[in-house]
């Protein structure tokens, strides 16, 4: 691992998750503060269990997250997870491998806390993600014109219950 006279631009930083809230000079600022880190394949970017208070953000390439038991996922740069931080609880449930040549941001925390200002602790650095399954009929329902604009302005009545509707004479 080594670090590079590089320097994220503030653009970079700002698409990362959690410094996206981050107003212009203090992106500015972070940015001078900050190096980009180099490693080869095959060097460990973090340590099963690790406590140490910093984040790390891929940039480019792709690492290897292997958890205790064994299982893992590879993540790349250019998947959407790579915005978020790898591997961000402490102690570290993953051990963090580059699968190939990287270059990723190794952050202190403090560093993020100070430029937020308003941060209470490190457990708000989380990027919270959703999985939605929509029914498909309620995707259908926004497609079907609404009827509730035909029965304002006319005489038309919700019927009762058990009685047939009726509508100023009309016949259904």
């Amino acid at each position: 691992m080594s670090e590079t006279p590089d320097h994220p631009s503030p653009a970079i930083l700002r698409r990362l998750s959690t410094l996206r809230d981050l107003g212009t000079d203090e992106l500015n600022t972070l940015s001078e503060r900050l190096s980009v880190h180099e490693a080869r394949k095959g060097t460990e970017l973090l340590r099963l269990g690790a406590t140490d208070d910093t984040t790390l953000y891929l940039l480019d390439g792709s690492c290897r997250l292997t958890a205790e038991d064994g299982g893992g996922k590879v993540i790349h740069h250019t998947d959407p997870s790579a915005l978020a931080p790898l591997a961000r609880l402490r102690p570290s449930r993953y051990r963090v491998v580059a699968e190939s040549a990287v270059r990723y941001l190794e952050i202190d925390n403090a560093l993020v806390v100070q430029s937020l200002g308003k941060l209470e602790d490190s457990s708000s650095l989380t990027l919270e993600t959703y999985a939605v399954d929509e029914d498909p009929d309620i995707s259908d329902l926004e497609a079907e014109p609404s009827h509730a604009a035909d029965l304002r302005g006319s005489e038309c009545q919700p019927p009762p219950v058990a009685e047939p509707a009726a509508c100023g004479g009309a016949d259904w």
